[in-house]
């Protein structure tokens, strides 16, 4: 994986299979939302969750004082578009299997 920051845009180039060369995109709305949506080429509609939710747990993992406070994905007519992720800073570090267990999802 490879983040690439273009002021409050992160570019991230996912690795996975040879044949997946999918790129994801975290934007910063602002302080503590993230918007998280897969750019084109789109990978198969079953792997889009896979992506966002890979994108989101290794942004987390590069920044471990960031606790995620809740998460909404973003739908077309069942095509999940993107997540939105509110998070906030803490003192305290937590472990990865801490921050994915307080990893709240709804469908909008």
């Amino acid at each position: 994986m490879m983040f690439e920051n273009t002021h409050d845009t992160e570019i991230v180039l996912m690795d996975s299979q040879p044949s997946d060369n999918v790129t994801t995109v975290a934007i910063e709305m602002k302080p503590g939302w993230i918007y998280v949506k897969v750019a084109d080429p789109k990978p198969p509609v079953g792997r889009i969750e896979f992506f966002l939710r890979r994108t989101v747990n290794d942004w987390c993992d590069a920044r471990p004082d960031f606790v995620i406070d809740r998460a909404e994905s973003i739908t077309d007519h069942g095509e999940m578009l993107g997540l939105h992720v509110w998070y906030h800073a803490t003192s305290h570090r937590r472990s990865r299997r801490a921050r994915q267990s307080h990893f709240p999802t709804r469908s909008v």
